[in-house]
Formats: structure tokens, C-alpha cells, sequence
């Protein structure tokens, strides 16, 4: 914007003495931010206002979501979200911004942010043995072992119900 201006009040003092011209953008297309990961729309953004954390996420269209039984719910893992400014993570509790409503940690972005929303997709229980219906379980916060047995179909008529095994990790 100086350099313009300086331009044109260069161009301008042929005409007038000491010019001194005003310039006010319209809209700034050389700054962006990145969102990638679990949203509708990812991509790069342009920077064209002053913009925070929820406010990039809706021009990104929102989480994705899914269903899950008979409830929808976000397919992001906000646990392992992060912000990267300048090549560094910025201290954002995603968790506490969107589930809680802690708006401390809606901070303003900055020209070249990345936001990236983890898939939750890597959350997942693997539902083993004696069960109706073995296989892989979505993971969600305040998941209990019952409830995972229950979205596994409950136990087979075999199940020694008081021999459970919860694994952690890597088997």
C-alpha cells in the first residue's frame, strides 16, 4: 500500500504540489490460511479480513459429521487439533472452544495459519471374541466398555461375561 502510494503521489506532483493521496483496499487476495482435515470444504483461503478460529472453520464449511447409531456426531478429533503459525503450535484447546463454549480460545488468525482438524477415524475399538456382532466401534468421548458391547450387538450366548479384556494400545 506505501509503495502505491508513493506512486501515485509521484505521478500526481506533476499536477499538484506535495499530493498526498489516500489508499484504502477493497479486499486482500495475497494473504491466506490453510484448513485441512476432518472439514466439509478444505482448502486455502484468502485472508481478506480480520478472522478467528470459528470463523475460519465456517467458511470451511464445518466439521464433518456422520451417524453414529442413531446420533450424528462430529467425525473430528478435537483432542488432537492443533493450530501452526510461523512453524510453530499455537496454544488452542479446541475442545474447550467448540464443546464448551470457551470463547478465550477463539483466537484471531494470522496470514499464512494452518488449521488442521485430526479425523477421528483413528479413534476407533476393535470389538473382539464372544460378541454378536465383532468388528470395529467409533470411539467417543465417555465411551464405556458396555456401551461398546451393546454397539457390538451384546454378548453371544457362549460370552464368559465376567472375562472382558481391555487392551490398550498396539495388541
Amino acid at each position: 500500500i506505501d509503495e502505491l502510494r508513493g506512486k501515485i503521489d509521484e505521478s500526481l506532483a506533476k499536477f499538484y504540489q506535495n499530493p498526498r493521496s489516500i489508499i484504502t483496499p477493497a479486499a486482500y487476495h495475497s494473504k491466506k490460511y490453510i484448513v485441512l482435515g476432518a472439514v466439509m470444504n478444505k482448502g486455502v483461503y484468502n485472508f481478506d479480513r480480520p478472522l478467528t478460529v470459528i470463523e475460519a472453520l465456517a467458511r470451511a464449511g464445518g466439521l464433518q459429521t456422520g451417524l453414529y447409531g442413531r446420533d450424528t456426531v462430529d467425525l473430528a478429533d478435537l483432542g488432537r487439533s492443533f493450530l501452526v503459525r510461523k512453524g510453530q503450535r499455537v496454544a488452542v484447546d479446541f475442545e474447550r472452544l467448540f464443546q464448551h463454549g470457551d470463547l478465550a480460545q477463539n483466537i484471531p488468525l494470522e496470514p499464512e495459519d494452518f488449521l488442521y482438524f485430526a479425523p477421528a477415524s483413528a479413534n476407533e475399538i476393535y470389538v473382539l471374541g464372544q460378541v454378536i456382532y465383532p468388528g470395529v466401534v467409533a470411539f467417543l468421548p465417555r465411551t464405556s466398555v458396555m456401551s461398546v458391547i451393546a454397539a457390538a450387538g451384546g454378548f453371544s450366548p457362549e460370552a464368559f461375561r465376567s472375562r472382558v479384556l481391555v487392551v490398550r494400545g498396539s495388541i
